[in-house]
């Protein structure tokens, strides 16, 4: 249901902490003798109340949603460590909800056929109904649609509850299928649920961030995400220039070549570089460095002028300059890039790229939390 808070112009990045925190609360209450049904309906509860928190704090205080959900994000994390102690998960098998959930319907799994069916309601929800007008038209512009005499505090509540509805019901699914909780449920979900909207979509870059570049430069603007060392694209903007390294939203690549990857790779803690210098490194071009003593000189060179560049490493025909994104603990979680056939190399033809995505990425930066020196090359 987090299509919902992203179609009315409001990123929830708490949703995977509250897959977990749902899932550790229906496991414990399991493990206390409550009934299934009483055991959901109060965890379900909670999570709203956390919704409703979210709501306040972003659509009646006015507080950047970003910041909002991430301090959420946090919270729930922690909260679900406690409930689930020092043993780090709770065991909580219900044979009934085991035998329920893994039941098959034509030979398809019940969940997935539950899934297509919400999926179907949402989908006339949003382009059959009055609401779903509602909802967009908040998500398009917020000020046309108040003074269209749409309620627009209501209809951004009502979709972050839906959001936290959604996160509380996949916790308590979790349980059901597998019979337990841990503190990792749910941990970097809300990449793969974003990511999974970006390849349905949705954006998170049209009509904010990425256009501008994109319309500026003529080449394509790719967002990427870190995680497990990896990084994901879950957006982009498409140039008209050229040849251009057009990534499949969701999709991973490696952190040893191309613009975005080495620009995490960069600022990562020594024991993280040296677990990608320690990995196999094939060769997607002839440029592509797979050399561990030549990426780290190549990680040294972008640290000191603050952003990477991928000159034909992974398509022959592009180039690419990108920066990093940094969170509240000063730690890499992204990158932008601008990719494209015009070639890149440091100098005055290309400062103004990396100008543009100095700004942008500075812009996020702070919003996610980041409080230390900017450009990243001054760090």
């Amino acid at each position: 249901m987090s299509n919902f808070a992203l179609l009315a112009g409001v990123v929830d990045l708490s949703i995977g902490s509250m897959v977990g925190f749902s899932s550790a609360v229906f496991a414990l209450l399991l493990t206390q003798g409550w009934d299934p049904a009483s055991a959901a309906a109060l965890t379900l509860i909670l999570c709203l109340l956390f919704g409703g928190v979210n709501a306040l704090a972003i659509v009646w205080f006015e507080a950047d949603a970003i910041a909002a959900t991430l301090g959420k994000l946090t919270a729930l994390r922690g909260l679900t460590w406690v409930l689930v102690g020092a043993t780090g998960s709770i065991f909580a098998f219900h044979p009934g909800l085991f035998m329920l959930t893994n039941l098959s319907v034509a030979g398809l799994p019940l969940l997935f056929v539950v899934s297509l069916g919400l999926s179907a309601v949402a989908a006339v929800v949003v382009t059959r109904t009055r609401v779903g007008r509602h909802v967009q038209a908040v998500g398009g512009d917020a000020k046309a649609a108040g003074r269209a005499g749409i309620r627009v505090g209501r209809v951004r509540t009502a979709a972050l509850l839906a959001s936290a509805f959604g996160g509380g019901l996949g916790g308590i699914l979790y349980v059901a299928q597998l019979g337990s909780a841990a503190r990792a449920t749910g941990f970097g979900l809300e990449f793969q649920v974003y990511a999974a909207l970006m390849i349905g979509g949705y954006s998170i870059l049209r009509g904010g961030v990425g256009n501008p570049i994109a319309e500026q430069t003529g080449e394509t603007v790719n967002v990427n995400a870190l995680g497990n060392l990896t990084g994901m694209c879950i957006d982009k903007v498409r140039g008209k220039e050229g040849i251009q390294l057009d990534l499949l939203i969701g999709s991973r690549g490696p952190l040893y070549c191309g613009g975005a990857g080495k620009a995490m790779l960069a600022w990562l803690s020594s024991e993280d570089q040296a677990r990608v210098f320690d990995m196999p490194m094939e060769p997607l071009t002839v440029h592509t460095i797979i050399d561990p003593e030549v990426l780290r000189q190549e990680v040294e060179r972008i640290r000191r002028r603050g952003y990477s560049l991928d000159e034909q490493e992974v398509v022959m025909g592009v180039y690419c300059v990108a920066v990093p994104i940094f969170d509240r603990h000063n730690r890499p979680v992204g990158a932008i890039s601008i990719t494209g056939p015009s070639v890149k190399r440091p100098g005055p033809e290309l400062q103004p790229l990396v100008d543009l995505l100095n700004d942008v990425c500075g812009h996020v930066s702070r919003r996610l939390g980041y409080g230390g020196v900017w450009p990243p090359g001054e760090r």
